[in-house]
């Protein structure tokens, strides 16, 4: 089969009262993510141990001239070895051919559409993994999420000018269908971090990712990244799916929760909203990931469990959580 050419565009979405306040942290946030998912896939590393390693250089050290070439070399021999398990490779950015950060955006590119949404939900996960142990205190506690889009299509990377210090210099720009169709998916909802595609590139899709897409309407779908936290491997039965819920509230759902009461208690309901469509999302992940791995594992009642084990979760919380599910049912 010909491999299509696919660009992802993703959407910094505001998940912080700061981020007006003091742009420039914002910035440096943002600039943070990109270079660690430039080193994430030069390394071929985990998503979750870079994003937050304090460690790693800068960007700029790295890709300097005099280490450039050998650079560039060592990693394109690395990348020609024996390739990683598809598990490991899916929390890599190994699909990735162009990235190009512009402002609060950024645009990916790839030969390999289902491979760029696997790898880019895992990023998405690590994300809220990387928050999961820490107080909310300051604005560096709170997670870099984004609205996206993913879709086949066309594009070029087109050379232009700028001006910078009243000087001219070249910059890239990305244009074609492909870029056109991922921003208009990427823009379907405003308040959340959404990832669409539309119909004709989920059909492209394995079954295993398509089993974690949902219709939004006839022409797109969505996206469930945080289903993407579970691993089929983990569960066996109820006894064993109970422990991955637990597992996902803890990692994922309480760092979410805790946000999201911060935010009502704040009257920042314009941030608070970001936040219950995650929990919503979250909700409607790991229904649609029981359902999958009951079609999965003929017999098997993972989905009644799921849904019991969830329905038991929910009616242990608080009024306010409880108000959010039942006000916008899965």
């Amino acid at each position: 089969m010909e491999s299509k050419l696919s660009v992802l565009y993703a959407d910094m979405i505001r998940t912080s009262a700061y981020i007006n306040e003091d742009i420039q942290a914002a910035i440096g946030l943002q600039q943070r993510f990109q270079d660690n998912m430039i080193f994430a896939y030069l390394e071929k590393a985990s998503g979750v141990s870079y994003l937050n390693n304090q460690n790693v250089s800068d960007l700029k050290d790295v890709f300097s001239e005099k280490t450039k070439s050998d650079y560039n070399k060592r990693v394109k021999e690395s990348l020609k070895s024996t390739p990683l398990p598809n598990e490991d490779l899916e929390r890599t950015l190994s699909s990735v051919i162009d990235l190009l950060p512009m402002s609060d955006s950024v645009f990916l590119t790839s030969k390999d559409v289902g491979m760029l949404t696997k790898q880019w939900c895992n990023l998405l996960v690590s994300c809220i993994l990387s928050i999961s142990d820490r107080e909310i205190d300051t604005h560096k506690q709170y997670p870099l999420l984004f609205r996206s889009g993913i879709s086949n299509g066309d594009y070029k990377i087109l050379p232009t000018n700028g001006l910078l210090n009243q000087e001219l210099f070249e910059h890239s720009n990305i244009t074609g269908e492909g870029v056109v169709k991922s921003v208009r998916l990427a823009e379907y909802k405003r308040k959340g971090a959404y990832f669409f595609t539309d119909n004709e590139t989920f059909k492209t899709f394995d079954k295993d990712l398509q089993s974690k897409c949902v219709k939004y309407n006839e022409q797109v779908y969505e996206i469930l990244w945080p289903a993407f936290f579970f691993s089929d491997s983990n569960i066996e039965d109820c006894r064993t799916l109970r422990m991955e819920f637990e597992n996902f509230v803890h990692k994922m759902f309480n760092p979410v929760i805790d946000l999201y009461k911060d935010f009502v208690d704040k009257r920042e309901t314009s941030i608070a909203e970001q936040y219950k469509n995650i929990l919503l999302m979250y909700g409607k992940s790991f229904l649609t990931y029981c359902s999958y791995l009951t079609e999965k594992r003929k017999g098997a009642n993972i989905s009644e469990c799921g849904q019991k084990i969830f329905c038991e979760w929910l009616k242990e919380k608080t009024n306010l959580l409880r108000l959010v599910f039942e006000k916008y049912p899965l």
